[in-house]
């Protein structure tokens, strides 16, 4: 918290819980810092588990990254990358049993037409619905593969990714260790990776939100990570409104009652709470975003 020990102006005092040293920063800065910190702090304590256990097997782990690999790979410009991950994709599809619908056949000198779209979209799709384990680590390998696509790539890497929203619930939040840490994480990634690329935008919406908020018990989860992502984005000097402007929920009755109930909570503070100066703020911060 704010205090004097050196004589600072904008002095903030922590602690290291591991060892117990006192750490001194000075900064003018102080409030957006000091709010940041204590966000974080009443957020992620009391809602989702925070010790993540991993019990992913690594081989899923590398398929869910080497299928988003393969997928940008069909979407180069460069015949002969594409040629590669025409191997690659039928090597998988052999390797691991995967069922694509349809039989992937490497053929000596050929080359995967450019532009063919609709084909990695449908395999993406077949493997959704029927490899629906490996969900979350698709979509942890999307996140990588989006933000290294091209500009002109990236609607497209959304697209492919957009069957396998709708496993999240069941096989992600319902049936994974840890799930609902695994899906908050998720969804503060797609958050970010929303917030970061304002050209997809729109495919945004109709291919990742337009699927999440049909989940009600979800909800709850997006809407906390939507207020958080505007607050730290309003710390950072920026305007809130930079990010709700594109909140991704329809407002149905599950989403009405979420906000209103959340309202109330920010809004009734008792006069024993002793909140401090930057509690204060921040539930007021909140309030607005919500609003």
């Amino acid at each position: 918290g704010a205090t004097t020990y050196t004589g600072v102006s904008n002095e903030i005092t922590m602690y290291d819980s591991s060892s117990n040293n006192r750490i001194i920063l000075a900064s003018p800065k102080k409030i957006e810092i000091m709010r940041t910190l204590y966000f974080s702090r009443s957020r992620y304590a009391p809602v989702y588990e925070t010790d993540v256990v991993d019990d992913d097997s690594g081989i899923e782990r590398v398929l869910g990254q080497l299928l988003n690999v393969d997928f940008m790979g069909l979407l180069s410009s460069s015949s002969a990358i594409r040629g590669s991950s025409f191997k690659l994709l039928s090597s998988l599809t052999n390797s691991f049993s995967l069922d694509v619908g349809r039989k992937v056949e490497s053929v000596q000198g050929m080359t995967f037409p450019y532009g063919n779209t609709q084909y990695i979209l449908s395999v993406s799709e077949k493997l959704a619905q029927k490899h629906p384990k490996l969900t979350y680590e698709f979509l942890n390998g999307f996140f990588i593969a989006f933000e290294n696509a091209k500009d002109e790539d990236k609607a497209t890497v959304i697209m492919y990714a957009s069957p396998w929203i709708k496993n999240i619930y069941e096989e992600v939040y319902v049936k994974s260790v840890n799930g609902p840490s695994k899906t908050a994480e998720l969804v503060r990634k797609f958050v970010r990776s929303t917030k970061i690329s304002i050209h997809t935008t729109l495919t945004y919406s109709q291919f990742v939100w337009g699927q999440l908020a049909l989940e009600d018990i979800l909800s709850e989860m997006i809407i906390d990570e939507i207020v958080a992502a505007a607050i730290d984005h309003e710390a950072e000097g920026h305007s809130w409104d930079e990010i709700t402007r594109y909140w991704p929920i329809t407002p149905t009755v599950e989403v009405c009652r979420i906000i209103i109930n959340k309202l109330r909570a920010k809004s009734l503070v008792s006069i024993h709470d002793n909140l401090s100066e930057i509690e204060e703020h921040t539930r007021w911060i909140e309030l607005i975003v919500l609003t």
